[in-house]
């Protein structure tokens, strides 16, 4: 397959738009970049991130996996209800890690409301 110059920026022009919105998305949030190496961290980094949560997060609430959990394949269940808590906690506390490790990095280079 060959790929042209006109399908290469194709490709960036997408990745920049997406890249756009995850940008404000992140600025939702609370976290207005502040320095270049803010604005460049979104642009690098924002899209793969965002597709790797929506990777996680479609794996871990996989049916094959839920369904596995609950002997009965009743649509609510008490296991089910857990496992999605347990997955949650974990996930919750991951991300207080992260902001522990990277919380002085993250402040230098974003305005954090």
């Amino acid at each position: 397959m060959k790929i042209g110059l006109r399908g290469i920026f194709a490709c960036f022009g997408k990745y920049l738009i997406a890249t756009a919105i995850v940008a404000v998305l992140i600025m939702f949030n609370g976290f207005f970049p502040k320095t270049i190496t803010g604005w460049v961290i979104i642009f690098v980094f924002g899209v793969p991130i965002w597709f790797a949560g929506e990777w996680m997060g479609s794996k871990i609430t996989d049916e094959r996996i839920s369904k596995s959990i609950d002997p009965f394949k009743s649509t609510v269940s008490p296991a089910r209800l857990s496992y999605l808590l347990l997955v949650m906690l974990i996930f919750l506390g991951g991300l207080l890690l992260i902001w522990g490790i990277f919380e002085e990095f993250i402040r230098r280079h974003f305005y954090v409301l």
